[in-house]
């Protein structure tokens, strides 16, 4: 078991050193950020792609002082998992 999990933090260590060194790789195993709304308008079956709950996408936008997405200019799922709101100007 041990063994195991210095395997499992070798194999982490590696990818991490790797993926400093390569950006396309980095984007390979990180991910990209995915658009929720762009430019104001809400991105057909994007919720839905990303499996995300209507109620989880309300929530951001009320933890954000919104009720809709007007205002909104772009909302991204980030690839950690998190909703970033850029707000209109």
């Amino acid at each position: 078991m041990l063994r195991t999990g210095r395997t499992i933090l070798a194999t982490d260590k590696l990818l991490a050193w790797i993926c400093t060194r390569s950006r396309h790789l980095n984007r390979l195993i990180e991910g990209k950020p995915t658009f929720l709304v762009q430019n104001g308008e809400r991105v057909p079956n994007a919720l839905q792609r990303c499996n995300i709950p209507e109620a989880a996408f309300e929530r951001v936008l009320h933890a954000h002082g919104k009720e809709n997405i007007r205002g909104i200019y772009n909302a991204r799922l980030e690839p950690n998992g998190k909703i970033t709101l850029t707000r209109m100007d």
